[in-house]
């Protein structure tokens, strides 16, 4: 079995990520283009939304991912409860998407 090293390396990204709506259980925040969501398995790739997030809020989690060059709207659980639940509403779909 081979293995599959991780050779990207993201370029700094200096925007701020915008919290538009939090709540106890929830946030909802603006990921801008060129950061990752989640930190890569290259140890250089550390900086994230998530990464950056769980120093204000510990124990937060993503319920879903954009990819490095996508900008947009995360949602983000506080607790593994909530990440249960909100991660159980987008694989049954039930979570609806509109521009």
């Amino acid at each position: 079995m081979s293995t599959i090293i991780d050779t990207f390396i993201a370029p700094p990204c200096h925007d701020q990520i915008e919290i538009l709506y939090q709540d106890e259980h929830l946030l909802l925040v603006n990921k801008p283009s060129g950061l990752l969501s989640l930190s890569g398995k290259n140890p250089q790739n550390l900086d994230s939304v998530h990464y950056r997030l769980v120093q204000q809020f510990p124990g937060c989690t993503l319920v879903h991912r954009l990819d490095f060059g996508t900008s947009g709207l995360l949602v983000i659980a506080r607790n593994k409860a909530i990440n249960a639940a909100l991660c159980q509403q987008f694989s049954q779909r039930t979570v609806t998407k509109s521009l």
